[in-house]
């Protein structure tokens, strides 16, 4: 498809508005009116108000009607939409936390906990920590005691 990058002629306009247009120059020819609105307000100047159709008698009001109607329906539904999904999404959640307490309550978890225990994990052997511990202990004291012979002079 071809952009036009000028106004339409008042003949291709006449052309578009009679419908002998050809296909590939009508689909360009939308294409830039719906893109310019001197060419948009152009075509809209050519159809007379004995061109267009002329509206049932009871549009207005039918329609009015009906637009007043509608904002309150929709607008009443959606708060009921939001408070129903409010409503249940805290009755979700209290009801998890419910089964949370009743699980953790219930030693449902120790019971687990203990089989683990015996079965896979073996107590901590921490014999070498404590035997490193002992040796900074011994070292830190060593350390003090210089310092305090150093600023005293052993006078301690």
């Amino acid at each position: 498809m071809m952009v036009i990058n000028r106004h339409l002629t008042r003949e291709e306009i006449l052309k578009l508005k009679k419908g002998i247009l050809p296909l590939e120059d009508k689909c360009n020819a939308l294409a830039h009116i719906s893109q310019c609105s001197h060419c948009a307000d152009a075509l809209a100047g050519n159809y007379e108000s004995r061109d267009l159709l002329s509206a049932p008698p009871d549009f207005i009001s039918e329609s009015l009607t009906k637009i007043e109607q509608l904002p309150k329906s929709i607008a009443g539904s959606r708060i009921r939409n939001r408070k129903r999904e409010l409503y249940f999404y805290g009755f979700k959640v209290s009801v998890a936390a419910c089964i949370a307490l009743v699980l953790l309550f219930s030693g449902t978890f120790n019971y687990g906990i203990t089989l683990l225990g015996e079965s896979r994990i073996a107590e901590a052997d921490f014999s070498k920590v404590n035997i490193i511990t002992e040796n900074l202990r011994g070292f830190s004291d060593k350390l003090i005691h210089i310092q305090v012979i150093d600023r005293f002079g052993g006078g301690i």
